[in-house]
């Protein structure tokens, strides 16, 4: 069971310690882990910040006893089935530290999957505080989907994640993260781009020769968009639908080819390096529409055999859509 602390402290030394001489001194002695007469909170590890900044996971109880983390319902308690574990909230805004936090807990969970032969996607194995209470086995929060709404993600993202890192485990993937990232001038972020005769375009990085493409071909609300080995399928097709003229030049929609209402989109409208780039409903059918789904295409020079070289400028921002180390 996935929680969120409710309170603007990433740091882990505010509910673990003493410190190791990672974590840091907690100067207010309010940490959890003292003697204090009927708390009976206890899960079994935290993902926050260490003191240098970096995001780690810290256990607090071993895995095989039972946790006091969500109390009870109507079906009984999540105290007696999950394991839980608490991720360090800040102030909901950071994008790079909520990735961060993301990424740990998806390795978290996939080792527990690893560990305890669960399946990811079966119904129950993997939910949040909030789930818990649908399904009548927790009090009434409403963690963590508050946060993640935030950034993009759902709880079936993350379960999708986990069973990704599960599966990668066992066979590496070819797959590649895209996400946003400042203009550089590297070729992380130029695309060759290739025409189709029926007017789409698949978009090849130049610095892996792997393609723009649609995790599992399944266009939705926060799919994620990687940097794929070319298929030939529809997931690495897309369609490019002109807005407007502003500065550099036309601003773009970067269209689905499976599924046109869904366009590419930077999670949350973050300008942060490193926030992820996904597919969401097209909002130019709602009124302001979104700047997160606007693109300039700038020109970066042409193939020998006669192809243009692109970057994917955010509109309103001088930030480029990128892909992880290259792609490599």
């Amino acid at each position: 069971m996935l929680h969120s602390t409710g309170a603007n402290n990433p740091e882990l030394r505010r509910y673990v310690n003493p410190d190791d001489g990672r974590l840091g001194k907690n100067l207010y002695n309010n940490h959890w882990n003292m003697d204090v007469p009927d708390l009976r909170v206890c899960v079994h590890a935290f993902i926050g910040y260490l003191a240098d900044r970096s995001v780690a996971t810290y256990q607090v109880l071993p895995f095989d006893h039972r946790g006091w983390h969500c109390a009870s319902g109507r079906n009984g308690s999540g105290n007696d089935t999950h394991l839980s574990v608490e991720l360090c909230e800040d102030g909901l805004v950071s994008n790079t530290y909520f990735e961060a936090v993301y990424q740990e807990a998806v390795g978290l969970f996939a080792m527990w999957s690893k560990l305890y032969g669960w399946d990811p996607l079966a119904p129950g194995v993997i939910i949040d505080h909030a789930e818990g209470y649908r399904r009548g086995i927790a009090s009434n929060h409403g963690d963590v989907g508050h946060w993640f709404a935030r950034h993009g993600r759902t709880m079936d993202d993350f379960r999708r994640a986990v069973a990704r890192e599960l599966a990668h485990q066992a066979e590496p993937s070819p797959g590649r993260e895209v996400w946003l990232w400042g203009v550089n001038g590297t070729y992380a972020q130029d695309f060759i781009v290739h025409p189709d005769k029926d007017g789409s375009y698949a978009l090849e990085f130049v610095s892996c020769n792997k393609m723009l493409d649609v995790e599992y071909n399944q266009p939705g609300d926060g799919t994620t968009v990687q940097a794929w080995p070319r298929n030939n399928t529809d997931a690495q097709r897309w369609l490019i639908k002109e807005k407007a003229t502003r500065g550099l030049g036309k601003v773009v929609r970067l269209a689905s080819y499976t599924d046109p209402d869904y366009v590419l989109d930077v999670a949350g409208n973050r300008h942060e390096p490193g926030t992820r780039v996904q597919t969401w409903r097209d909002y130019e059918s709602y009124p302001g529409g979104n700047h997160a789904q606007e693109f300039v295409l700038i020109p970066r020079g042409w193939t020998p055999e006669g192809l243009q070289i692109v970057s994917i400028i955010l509109a309103d921002a001088n930030m480029a859509v990128d892909v992880r180390s290259g792609g490599h």
